[in-house]
């Protein structure tokens, strides 16, 4: 009997040991991803033999590295109510497989800021004055006028800041009193650069708090600790000085303290990898009862916006080939998503140029008429062979990012808003893309540094068009003052993406 393309599943789960799938995969909870389409190959290198002898005839190859791509088209759209475990939508266990982190945020009602400002992203905020403790960092750029933030907390963070708190950025130096009580809502996913290491340390007293930031004496090495121990023992961090590390033996002190201070801290050994921000993902493709399993993948996210249509992403993973069976489909699947996801209207994308003194703020940004749009995350892979792996393959691993996209507004008056302008001097700008109302179904897509190359022109009914690509770089950072924009770039924040569930 042939087997029918329609009839297909797919299931997915971040590894807890790169290239290993858990005993239980695939299960029901991780085959919920609603499909729009999704395909599979396997990549099976076949080696030729060049064997010399009496006959002309080629003799059997043989095979060497083993892999296989999946290429997933979902809808954007919530979680369904639990049906994944965490509460996020199950394509988010995907963008983590693509380089971007997923954390539980919160919002945080603030006033105006009294010195300079906005908060930058990732910048870590002491807190000062109220009952609220913990150091939470900032996951999305933020800008002059801003009412509310959102923040990732750390575990120390108490679950309902306190009106009246002191914030102050540690990059930034901006400075803001909360208004009200930090609320949850919803995850965020932005992309990572740094991975997580280990290191021993030793104190007399006190606690290694999570969200700490220490500094080697010697060595000048400073990293954010991510997983803390209330005695001596292994505690991970977060480099954030790059091509330092800490040396063994050394003392180290506090920047910030996200905790009670130990007395004394040192460094018993070098840092060593422990683990990656950028987790790999296992994949199950099963057409009509025809399997194929890839562990240890990694992949590129493309969106795709059409007005008065669902938003989509698509997902091209790369794995290490991990079987190829005769399986029956899996029962009793749960679709992950709600029964109709967003439809791109009644949100317009917001412009907001960033290198124009009082431009700062979204009260002023520009809405293009837009009926397209799409974004790439350009993530670049790379086999990481190895003769000890069983295929010779042991993952694929994530090695750069180039991030590009593209709109088609109307064509203005360069008056209105200058696009011929932005693309011969280089400006950058903010794009701001809503998606849905609904909390439980609402996204924001956040691009701080959208650098636009040359516009060409088109028509849409009648109506003159461009078609603009552009780069995602990171954003720029101003001056509350309404001064010279300053000259900062972000880091690991050329697209931040929000999923608003509450």
């Amino acid at each position: 009997m042939p087997l029918l393309s329609k009839r297909r599943q797919v299931s997915v789960v971040k590894e807890v040991t790169g290239g290993t799938a858990p005993g239980s995969f695939p299960t029901a909870a991780q085959s919920g991803l609603v499909l729009i389409d999704a395909t599979a190959a396997i990549d099976v290198e076949n080696i030729e033999r060049n064997v010399l002898r009496e006959s002309l005839t080629p003799v059997k190859g043989t095979v060497g590295q083993q892999a296989a791509t999946f290429t997933v088209t979902t809808e954007i759209a919530g979680a369904n109510g639990g049906a994944f475990s965490d509460g996020a939508p199950l394509w988010g266990e995907l963008m983590q497989g693509c380089g971007y982190t997923q954390v539980s945020v919160k919002d945080v009602a603030i006033g105006a800021f009294s010195a300079v400002g906005p908060f930058q992203h990732g910048e870590l905020l002491t807190m000062a004055g109220g009952t609220s403790a913990g150091i939470p960092r900032v996951v999305m750029d933020t800008h002059d006028g801003v009412a509310t933030i959102t923040v990732e907390p750390s575990t120390a963070l108490a679950v309902t800041m306190s009106s009246g708190v002191t914030l102050t950025g540690q990059s930034s130096g901006a400075v803001v009193v909360t208004t009200g009580l930090a609320s949850d809502s919803g995850f965020a996913w932005y992309p990572v650069s740094n991975i997580e290491k280990s290191i021993d340390v030793t104190f007399a007293s006190g606690q290694v708090g999570v969200g700490a930031l220490i500094e080697g004496v010697t060595s000048g090495a400073k990293a954010v600790v991510t997983a803390g121990a209330n005695s001596s023992g292994t505690i991970k961090i977060s480099p954030v000085s790059n091509g330092l590390a800490f040396t063994a033996l050394e003392d180290l002190t506090y920047v910030l303290s996200g905790a009670s201070a130990p007395a004394t801290l040192k460094a018993d050994s070098p840092t060593a990898e422990a683990f990656t921000k950028w987790p790999s993902v296992s994949l199950n493709f099963n057409e009509d009862g025809q399997n194929i399993q890839g562990v240890g993948a990694r992949g590129n996210v493309a969106f795709n916006f059409e007005v008065n249509r669902p938003a989509t992403a698509t997902f091209t993973m790369r794995g290490v080939l991990n079987s190829t069976t005769d399986a029956a489909q899996l029962t009793g699947i749960t679709s992950d998503a709600p029964s109709s996801p967003p439809i791109w209207q009644g949100s317009a994308a917001g412009w907001v140029d960033n290198e124009i003194a009082g431009k700062a703020t979204f009260a002023s940004e520009y809405l293009p008429c837009l009926t397209s749009l799409q974004i790439d995350a350009g993530v670049t892979l790379a086999d990481r062979k190895c003769a000890s792996a069983a295929k010779g393959l042991v993952e694929i691993l994530g090695t750069g990012r180039a991030g590009t996209g593209s709109i088609d507004p109307e064509v203005t008056l360069e008056a209105d808003i200058p696009w011929l302008d932005y693309a011969k001097n280089g400006t950058t700008a903010r794009l701001r893309v809503p998606l849905g109302s609904v909390d439980g179904n609402q996204f924001t897509f956040f691009m701080p540094g959208v650098q636009m190359d040359s516009p060409s022109y088109g028509d849409r009914d009648g109506i003159a068009t461009h078609d603009i690509p552009f780069r995602l770089t990171g954003g720029f950072h101003h001056n509350i003052t309404g001064g010279t924009p300053l000259d900062v770039f972000g880091g690991d924040n050329e697209l931040v993406i929000l999923y608003h569930t509450s």
